[in-house]
């Protein structure tokens, strides 16, 4: 019986606004520690988060339950609040 392998990976980055230095190095890891949990949460493997003050990047591996749709507003609304 055949086994089917899904590897999606998705590349995803938010700004702050108006690309203002809002995120201290004191909160980057916190907050990229946040953005792993959520992932994980949702069955999605992080495989990297980094970023500068004024953004955030990651690098998700994609449960294929999950869209990607939803992966990006739970992440976000996650970093917006």
């Amino acid at each position: 019986m055949r086994r089917r392998m899904v590897d999606i990976s998705v590349h995803l980055i938010w700004g702050t606004w108006r690309r203002l230095p809002l995120i201290s190095r004191e909160m980057e890891p916190l907050l990229f520690q946040a953005v792993e949990s959520k992932c994980a949460e949702l069955g999605s493997w992080a495989r990297a988060v980094g970023g500068t003050r004024d953004h955030v990047h990651v690098l998700a591996r994609l449960n294929p339950a999950v869209s990607v749709a939803r992966l990006v507003g739970e992440v976000k609304e996650l970093l917006v609040t």
